[in-house]
């Protein structure tokens, strides 16, 4: 049997009216879209191994160098693995060591900058700085600030705690970057030690993007040593071909590169006053596999195996 239910009309005009407004009240509220995090690809890697010793590395800029040495030398924990000494011997407080290396100007995005540092004496002061162009600081640490490690703020006078600092000891230093923020954060070993973003030393005035990393040995009436190894610098915008060094036997940029977008490993050797600005002949070849020489001397002999020559 059908049974048959009817609802008068008055009746679906009350259930209308509740319907439109139940849905006349509910506010529809849009989703929360993150800002998309553009990952970071190798913009330069300096790792020291194939530099002579005793030697100043070629690719970077040494200046400054009074009262002391600045070398490729054998790491002091490893002696398989070469580093650079910035070796203040100097008693005099003004003397100082110091390396810089100049990129094409990171202009957009983020960029990071990490490199090992090592002291053998923890209350002198020693920078690993960034900066916007030639003269402008925008961030950095202190190693050695009595005792500590500390970042530089927007005023450059004031310092903030970062970690203390055991003499003889390697860190890994990060320093990124935040260019439209002008703000950055520092990393130690991995672990991020500033709480919030710190604002760039010259904040107001300073170009937003990254020109120079720069490491000295300030020194004070005490000699010193400061050693810097590993660096590698990362951005979300790459402005052209990557830096890289090895600082080889012949005295040549060089070393050996991870593919940006595949992790294709490749060489590249770049001659000593190499700038972008310019086009330079470049030899592109590859090996059999299964070459089996030793870095960096494991690279073809003949120009027979030469595929390809082409100018950048």
């Amino acid at each position: 049997m059908n049974t048959r239910i009817f609802i008068p009309n008055t009746v679906w005009v009350a259930l209308m009216i509740i319907t439109i407004s139940c849905r006349s009240s509910v506010t529809t509220i849009a989703p929360v879209v993150p800002e998309p995090i553009v990952p970071e690809a190798t913009y330069a890697r300096f790792s020291f191994d194939y530099g002579v010793k005793g030697v100043a590395p070629v690719d970077m800029t040494n200046s400054e160098l009074t009262g002391g040495t600045l070398t490729e030398e054998s790491d002091p924990a490893d002696a398989n693995n070469q580093c650079i000494r910035l070796d203040k011997t100097s008693t005099i407080a003004t003397d100082q060591l110091t390396m810089y290396k100049d990129f094409t100007p990171v202009t957009q995005g983020t960029v990071s900058v990490e490199a090992k540092v090592r002291v053998t004496n923890a209350s002198n002061p020693k920078q690993f700085t960034l900066m916007a162009n030639a003269s402008t600081e925008i961030a950095g640490v202190i190693i050695g600030d009595g005792g500590n490690m500390t970042a530089i703020n927007n005023t450059g006078t004031n310092y903030t705690l970062i970690s203390h600092v055991q003499v003889n000891q390697w860190y890994t230093v990060k320093l990124a970057l935040n260019l439209s923020a002008k703000t950055y954060d520092v990393y130690v070993d991995g672990t991020k030690m500033t709480p919030k973003p710190i604002a760039w030393k010259n904040q107001g005035t300073a170009m937003d993007q990254f020109v120079r990393m720069l490491f000295r040995n300030c020194g004070s009436t005490t000699a010193d040593t400061y050693y810097v190894d590993n660096i590698t610098i990362t951005a979300s915008n790459i402005p052209g071909l990557v830096y890289n060094s090895g600082t080889d036997k012949t005295n040549n940029t060089s070393g050996m590169l991870t593919g940006r977008t595949c992790p294709t490993l490749y060489y590249i050797s770049l001659p000593i006053g190499w700038t972008p600005t310019r086009k330079w002949p470049v030899f592109m070849y590859n090996i059999r596999d299964g070459w089996d020489g030793v870095a960096p001397n494991d690279l073809p002999r003949n120009v027979e195996i030469c595929h390809l020559l082409l100018c950048l």
